[in-house]
């Protein structure tokens, strides 16, 4: 879901997966009668059930970034709209600072800053000037600040979303998309897809053993290597050694075959027949590095199971 600036309806659907909640990390909340919450000196807006759509957001230096990318990572992620004329806003960044400087490995922090009544050079100057550290943005043209209806400043919203509330939701879904459906290739190609669409991985899919080597299987994300050999690569190593393979950065995974050089960090998952022999692998790929972990392991074999259950 995305919106274009000057669309008429608000873009802040419902929507069926809950991405925002009232509780942030583990910090005491202090519920008032207008629907905000009080934490760590700053009040959060918060709406349970809705869902935030994408968008661009440009920095101070005018490289673009995808919304989704930044907050759909698995961390929790603090979305603060602000002014730098704004007296309620100068008085919170501090705190919004300090909250960053304590938190930043664990939530993600977006802060973007309007264009209304002021500049790019203005905010520039009101972050240099205070030494401010937040990666901080510009809604340049008034998309972000019309897309969210924001009518003051400070605009503070809390989004949640944690890995294991999205592969909880996910994986019943996997089960009921190949529960009545025979066919391999289109249970492979729906499972990725579906991976795809929740965790915006750079790459997703599926290699299959085929005379003794990995054959590319249905996948999401760009060209990727037609076939690896066994022992080869990460996909190759996760056939040899029979388990998963979780790599933070794949430059320093010992004869990692780079099928794109954007790929950070990767998992592979082996995939079983009920003989326990391997016969094919999952593979997940980031942009990023260190963002996949041991909560991906265990939820992408419980996918692999599934896979598994209908060969």
């Amino acid at each position: 879901m995305k919106w274009a600036k000057n669309q008429n309806k608000n873009p802040v659907r419902k929507a069926k997966r809950g991405l925002i909640s009232n509780s942030f990390i583990n910090t005491k909340i202090e519920k008032e009668n207008n629907n905000t919450v009080k934490e760590t000196g700053f009040p959060i807006k918060t709406t349970a059930g809705t869902e935030i759509p994408t968008f661009t957001l440009t920095d101070l230096d005018g490289k673009t970034y995808d919304s989704k990318k930044l907050m759909d990572n698995g961390k929790k992620t603090l979305f603060v709209m602000a002014a730098e004329w704004c007296p309620h806003c100068k008085n919170e960044m501090p705190s919004i600072q300090q909250f960053y400087d304590e938190n930043k490995e664990k939530v993600n922090i977006v802060v973007i800053f309007t264009h209304a009544n002021s500049s790019l050079d203005a905010v520039k100057k009101y972050i240099t000037e205070n030494g401010y550290t937040i990666p901080v943005y510009y809604d340049a043209d008034g998309t972000i600040l019309e897309g969210f209806r924001i009518e003051s400043f400070p605009f503070n919203l809390k989004i949640n979303g944690t890995k294991i509330e999205k592969y909880e939701a996910l994986l019943p879904q996997l089960e009921a998309l190949v529960e009545c459906e025979t066919d391999l290739t289109a249970n492979l190609a729906n499972v990725s897809s579906a991976l795809h669409q929740v965790f915006s991985w750079w790459w997703v899919g599926f290699y299959w053993v085929k005379n003794e080597e990995l054959v590319l299987a249905p996948f999401q994300g760009p060209i990727a290597c037609t076939r690896i050999k066994f022992g080869k690569g990460v996909c190759g190593t996760a056939w040899k050694e029979e388990k998963s393979q979780l790599v933070p950065d794949v430059e320093k995974f010992p004869g990692h075959i780079a099928c794109s050089s954007a790929t950070k960090s990767e998992i592979v998952v082996p995939i079983f027949d009920k003989n326990r022999k391997v016969i094919g692998v999952l593979d997940v790929d980031s942009e990023q590095y260190g963002t996949l972990d041991e909560t991906d392991v265990f939820y992408l074999e419980k996918v692999a199971e599934i896979v598994s259950a209908k060969i």
